[in-house]
């Protein structure tokens, strides 16, 4: 009888454990998911813009400088989502990183998971954990953009583009006049 109750009490602590893993993945998903429709956002729950300025200059260095803010949201909302519905102990920590590229931004989340299993002791002596504890971790990679803020800068670009070869045909302009008058140059 001894036998079967510590076999019963794995199996409900294993799947006590799968679902508290399930839930930290579809937990860390779930920010993601937030993330990625809200990070341009303004009113948004990422909006740390308090520049109290209407100008289009001071938004742009208060959105320059607010990543560090936003990814304190994110870790922040990872915890509480985290917390809130694990049904076992988990030390749960994340490390957040926003890689700016020219247009858009590309955010890792990285988790690092301590499950505290119930009978530790059981667990090591049956050999499945050394500590018991099982660590887990996990790496997301989210690439972040804003529709609004690639197309200004694609027109910006296309502007610049069309400078540069309006610039290029007077440049070559000059150069067939200069030709056609005996390579004489104004």
């Amino acid at each position: 009888m001894p036998l079967v109750m510590y076999v019963v009490f794995i199996m409900i602590f294993t799947f006590l454990f799968i679902y508290s893993r399930v839930y930290v993945a579809l937990s860390v998903d779930h920010v993601v998911a937030q993330v990625t429709a809200q990070w341009y956002s303004r009113g948004s729950d990422f909006d740390t813009i308090k520049s109290g300025k209407n100008s289009i200059i001071a938004e742009a260095f208060a959105t320059a400088f607010s990543t560090d803010k936003k990814v304190a949201i994110v870790k922040t909302k990872l915890k509480d989502k985290v917390d809130s519905g694990i049904p076992m102990k988990v030390d749960f920590s994340s490390d957040v990183s926003v890689f700016p590229y020219v247009v858009g931004e590309q955010m890792t989340i990285k988790t690092n998971c301590t499950y505290k299993l119930p009978l530790s002791g059981l667990f090591k002596f049956f050999g499945m954990t050394k500590d018991g504890m099982v660590h887990d971790s996990n790496t997301k990679v989210v690439n972040l953009s804003n529709n609004e803020a690639n197309m200004r800068t694609i027109a910006y670009t296309a502007k610049l583009l069309g400078r540069a070869k309006d610039k290029a045909k007077g440049i070559l302009d000059k150069v067939k006049s200069s030709l056609s008058k005996g390579g004489q140059t104004n």
